[in-house]
């Protein structure tokens, strides 16, 4: 696999953790939020909003935007913003 395919496959990954994770919407949940972070990438390092994270579950801010990244030498950069937005439940 080259190193383009790697770091769209680890880049996806963000993406689908942002499609998937559930909204969040503070009437109802609180101010923060867990989300799974993972890169298939071996070794990679990851930083949510320029801080590094260890893969799994970390706890995000309902109120802002943020950017999820995966490192590792001799692969490009990959990045992901994972916006905010309400949970379906708010709507009701």
């Amino acid at each position: 696999m080259n190193t383009s395919t790697r770091a769209a496959i680890c880049i996806s990954l963000a993406v689908t953790t942002a499609l998937w994770s559930s909204g969040c919407a503070t009437l109802f949940k609180g101010t923060t939020q867990q989300v799974m972070i993972r890169c298939n990438l071996p070794d990679a390092s990851l930083y949510v909003d320029g801080l590094p994270i260890s893969p799994g579950a970390t706890s995000l801010e309902c109120k802002a935007d943020h950017i999820v990244s995966a490192e590792k030498p001799g692969y490009p950069t990959a990045s992901q913003r994972i916006r905010r937005r309400a949970a379906p439940t708010y709507l009701i």
